[in-house]
């Protein structure tokens, strides 16, 4: 469900679907994207006995953005730590 409508807010607002380019000539272009792929991830991490969140923040915050490339200006992710305890994460991009 989260990723769904993750999805419909992707093809809703165009600014989250928005690339910057200079492939096409020497200025930077801002492109917006008919469609993007969500970046959403689920993970049971309960099984994993070393596991740290503060840990797997830090490794999805050095990934950063490439706004040449990425598909989205946000990451979401969803860890399960328990059988009823659940992270839920959202990396965006807050600056240019």
């Amino acid at each position: 469900l989260l990723s769904k409508s993750y999805l419909l807010l992707l093809n809703r607002h165009s600014i989250l679907r928005t690339q910057f380019t200079q492939a096409l000539g020497e200025e930077i272009l801002q492109v917006v994207k008919k469609g993007v792929k969500p970046d959403f991830q689920y993970q049971d991490v309960s099984k994993e006995v070393n596991f740290s969140i503060e840990n797997y923040m830090q490794l999805d915050r050095s990934k950063g953005f490439d706004l040449n490339q990425d598909e989205s200006q946000m990451r979401l992710s969803v860890l399960k730590l328990k059988e009823n305890k659940k992270e839920f994460m959202f990396q965006y991009i807050f600056k240019i």
